[in-house]
C-alpha cells in the first residue's frame, strides 16, 4: 500500500463526505439537552428516596451516595465512546507533516499485508480528531481493554511508601500509581515474539528511554538482561525512578542515568506539561522548562552489548536512533519504538531502520485500543 500525498487527500475528502452524511451514529455524542434528561431521570429519584429516608437522620449519606451514584454513571458513559479532540497536537502535527513532505511510503517495504488495515486506521483517526469528528461507540476489543485496564487497577495497594501491583504473580512497586495497562499487557510487543528472539536477546544489556518512573525497567527485568540503563533526564521522575529501583531491590540490575539521548552530544531545554516532557521545540507547550543533558547511543555503549531499545521519549525518537546507527548495525537490537507522537517519526523511522539492518522485519502493536496514542513499532531480526 503506497502513502502518499494524494492517498492523504483522499483519505481527507473521504473521512469529511462520510462526516457529512452523518454516517457516525449520532447516538454515540449525546446533545447536551440529552445529557441533562439522563441526569433527570436517573438521579433525581434516587435524590429524593434518599433525602426522604436519611436527610434526618445524617445529611451527608445522600449528598455522598448520590455523587457516588453520578460518578459511576457518568464513569460507565465515558468508557462506551472514543472522543475525537480537535485540538490534539498529535493528529494536528501528523496531517500538516502528510501535506507539507514529499510522502511516499510504501508499507510492504516493511510491513505484511495484514498490516494494511492498522496503517489505514492510524491515519485515518488522525484525521477524524482534525475534523472534529463526533464520538463513536467503542468496538469489543477496547471494551475488552479498558475492562481488563480498570481490573489491574483494583489489584494496586499502597505499601512501604511505593504503590504495588500484584500482577502474574509477581508484585512491582512504583512511587505513583500510574501503571499503564498497554505496558503491562503487552510489554511493549515483547510477549508475542518468537523464543529464538527472547534467547537472542538474554544476557545482553538493555537500553530503557524514556525510563520514567521506572515501571518500563521492571517489566524488562522479565526478559533477563545482563543490565538496564534507565535513561530519565527530567528531575522529578527520575527521583520516582531511583525510588522504584531501591524499593523493589534492583540496584544491581538497573542503572538509572540522568541524561537525554538525542542526535548529538550537548544540553537541550526539556518542555514539561501535566507530567509530560518533551525535548522536541513546540511540541509540549504550557509548561515550564529543564535543562538536561544529551548523549548519544553510539557514545554511551561502546563497551556494551545491546540487545534491545525501548523508547518512549515524545517525539524525539528519530533523533535518538540517528544518534546510535553504528550501535544498532552493531548490535542489531530488537528495537520498541514509540512511533505515533510524530508523522516524521512514523514515516522515516522504519526506513531508517531498515537502511540500517536489512535483516530487521517489523510488527506494529496497539497497546491502547480506541485512543491515538501507544503505538508502538517493534523491530527484530
Amino acid at each position: 500500500m503506497l502513502i502518499d500525498k494524494n492517498y492523504i487527500l483522499e483519505r481527507i475528502c473521504s473521512l469529511i463526505k462520510e462526516k457529512q452524511a452523518g454516517q457516525t451514529p449520532p447516538s454515540a455524542a449525546p446533545s447536551k439537552l440529552k445529557k441533562q434528561l439522563f441526569v433527570l431521570r436517573f438521579y433525581l429519584p434516587m435524590w429524593v428516596r434518599y433525602c426522604i429516608r436519611t436527610i434526618l437522620l445524617n445529611p451527608f449519606r445522600c449528598i455522598r451516595s448520590g455523587c457516588r451514584e453520578y460518578r459511576q454513571l457518568q464513569r460507565q458513559h465515558s468508557n462506551s465512546i472514543v472522543r475525537y479532540n480537535g485540538f490534539n497536537v498529535l493528529a494536528a502535527d501528523f496531517v500538516q507533516y502528510c501535506l507539507k513532505q514529499d510522502l511516499h511510503f510504501d508499507t510492504h517495504r516493511f510491513f505484511a499485508p495484514e498490516y494494511d488495515a492498522f496503517v489505514q486506521k492510524h491515519i485515518d483517526e488522525r484525521i477524524k480528531c482534525v475534523l472534529g469528528y463526533a464520538p463513536r461507540p467503542i468496538t469489543s476489543e477496547e471494551a475488552a481493554y479498558r475492562s481488563a485496564d480498570c481490573n489491574l487497577q483494583k489489584h494496586i495497594k499502597i505499601r512501604r511508601e511505593l504503590h504495588w501491583l500484584a500482577y502474574e504473580g509477581k508484585e512491582y512497586g512504583l512511587a505513583h500509581r500510574r501503571f499503564g495497562a498497554g505496558l503491562w499487557f503487552y510489554h511493549y510487543g515483547l510477549k508475542n515474539l518468537p523464543d529464538k528472539v527472547k534467547s537472542y536477546i538474554a544476557g545482553k544489556d538493555f537500553l530503557d528511554v524514556g525510563a520514567g518512573i521506572g515501571d518500563s525497567a521492571l517489566m524488562l527485568l522479565e526478559y533477563n538482561p545482563r543490565r538496564i540503563y534507565a535513561y530519565e533526564p527530567m528531575t522529578y521522575d527520575h527521583r520516582s525512578l531511583l525510588k522504584a529501583i531501591a524499593g523493589n531491590g534492583v540496584q544491581d540490575r538497573v542503572v538509572a542515568i540522568k541524561k537525554g539521548l538525542g542526535e548529538r552530544e550537548g544540553v537541550i531545554d526539556l518542555n514539561i506539561c501535566c507530567g509530560a516532557s518533551s525535548m522536541l521545540e513546540g511540541f509540549v507547550a504550557g509548561g515550564r522548562t529543564e535543562q538536561v543533558a544529551i548523549a548519544t547511543i553510539d557514545n554511551e555503549c561502546r563497551d556494551k552489548t545491546i540487545g534491545i531499545i525501548k523508547m518512549d521519549i515524545e517525539g524525539f525518537e528519530y533523533y535518538a536512533i540517528k544518534g546510535g546507527l553504528d550501535t544498532i548495525k552493531r548490535d542489531k537490537p530488537v528495537m520498541l519504538i514509540s512511533i505515533y507522537h510524530t508523522g516524521k517519526d512514523f514515516f522515516e523511522i522504519p526506513p531508517m531502520l531498515k537502511d540500517a539492518v536489512p535483516e530487521y522485519r517489523f510488527k506494529l502493536v496497539d497497546t491502547a485500543p480506541g485512543g491515538i496514542t501507544e503505538k508502538i513499532l517493534v523491530a527484530y531480526i
